[in-house]
């Protein structure tokens, strides 16, 4: 641009004229210039932006205008043979944001949509750096919905304060889409609800009724039996193992060896996994099912929050629709068809829901990662039970499933495996239940 300007000054124009001045924008193609809000061009790569000629020497209003994005308008002063570089800052997407939770409308060129974000408490700051939105909603309490509109899609950084606490989180916009969050100080975490499906979309609604529970096949291990009825009442029961995505929103860290988003959270302990239920639970306004004091957990099974599996309701889930006509394993008597295993796994996880789902609509419930369930580890008896949670206090808590270090027979619907509750490995994570009734 140097070269540039000294190129201007030996223009024999510039030495002719007495009254007039020069103006250079310099700035990326595409932008349009006004100048005393007259048009005067566009920019182009040409001359790095946009020479303007032979303007009259005084107070000048320059506007730099990009469809979606917020104007730059500046005050320049032109003096007589003197060319004036107009430098344009980085043009920052064109958004509207307000505390009524009202829609602002604009018909713009560029693909947009909004965020909308409440917090607790509602006296929070937001700041997206990106937007140039740095803001606090000054403790108005009747107006605790902020909603930023018209913002280009893309994914963005946001920071959220409240006296001394900060929480970072990064949202996705999506054309014609509302992004909506809750940011909880209290307990220091966001739900992101453009990313939360609902009971109907992401879990299955197991109904109520009876099963044989245990080894009928007698292919088993001796603790698989002996095969006894059980009755369950209604449950929900999430269609996937919780995923790494899922685990940082509210845990706000991922513990997992083998990264990716869509993976399931491995590593975790028995313990983890309850806590991750109950702030989960506490961020979506459900009552935490877990009372948690120490290594001492009691479980209330009539909340609506989020739980892990009884062991049974594991494998009345595993089982599928038809319970007179099992597969060996969840979803097909072909484990290859279902399940990730040591056999075609490639020593790791993989996304969820890539191999095929049971009749149920349930995927990995064979292989990838073993699943906690809530029981205690203890012998089956003959005796018929209703909604049983497993032995009264044991050592070890019961894992499901098999995982992508196990051998086939390990990833059987029947197949029962123990663990100290505060064991964590890279083959070991979860899967969420809630209760119906």
């Amino acid at each position: 641009m140097r070269k540039l300007y000294i190129a201007l000054l030996c223009l024999p124009l510039l030495l002719a004229a007495k009254d007039i001045g020069h103006i250079q924008i310099i700035s990326d193609p595409g932008l349009t210039v006004f100048i005393d809000s007259i048009y005067v061009g566009n920019t182009t790569a040409e001359y790095g932006g946009l020479i303007i000629q032979n303007i009259e020497v005084g107070d000048h209003q320059i506007k730099v205008v990009k469809d979606g994005y917020n104007p730059q308008v500046q005050e320049i002063t032109v003096g007589r043979h003197q060319v004036v570089l107009f430098e344009v800052k980085p043009m920052t997407p064109e958004w509207e944001i307000s505390q009524t939770g009202e829609r602002a409308d604009a018909i713009i060129k560029r693909k947009t949509g909004r965020l909308r974000v409440i917090t607790l408490p509602i006296t929070a700051s937001i700041e997206i750096p990106a937007l140039g939105i740095n803001a606090s909603n000054g403790g108005i309490k009747e107006k605790q919905n902020w909603e930023v509109s018209r913002i280009p899609e893309g994914k963005y950084n946001a920071v959220f304060r409240s006296g001394t606490e900060r929480i970072n989180y990064t949202f996705e916009i999506m054309h014609n889409n509302t992004t909506e969050l809750f940011v909880n100080f209290v307990i220091g975490g966001v739900i992101d609800f453009s990313t939360e499906t609902q009971i109907s979309e992401k879990m299955v609604l197991i109904p109520s009724g009876a099963f044989m529970m245990g080894d009928a096949r007698e292919e088993g291990d001796s603790d698989e039996v002996p095969v006894h009825e059980v009755t369950l009442n209604s449950f929900y029961v999430c269609k996937f193992e919780v995923t790494q995505k899922e685990w940082l929103a509210v845990m706000g860290e991922n513990p997992s060896t083998y990264v990716g988003e869509d993976h399931p959270v491995d590593k975790v302990s028995w313990y983890d996994a309850v806590r991750f239920c109950n702030k989960k639970s506490q961020l979506e306004g459900l009552k935490p099912c877990y009372t948690i004091n120490a290594k001492t957990v009691s479980c209330d099974f009539k909340a609506d929050g989020y739980r892990l599996p009884t062991e049974a309701e594991w494998e009345y889930a595993a089982l599928g629709a038809d319970k007179a006509k099992t597969t060996r394993f969840a979803g097909s008597d072909n484990i290859e068809e279902v399940a990730w295993y040591s056999a075609n796994a490639d020593n790791q996880t993989h996304p969820v829901g890539v191999k095929q789902a049971n009749e149920l609509g349930l995927f990995d419930m064979s292989g990838n990662v073993w699943e906690w369930c809530w029981d205690w580890y203890g012998p089956y008896t003959q005796d018929e039970k209703d909604n049983p949670t497993g032995a009264a206090s044991g050592t070890y808590r019961v894992r499901r499933g098999g995982s992508w270090l196990s051998q086939d027979p390990h990833c059987r619907i029947t197949n029962r495996y123990l663990h100290n509750p505060g064991y964590s490995f890279t083959n070991v994570g979860f899967r969420v239940v809630r209760s119906a009734e």
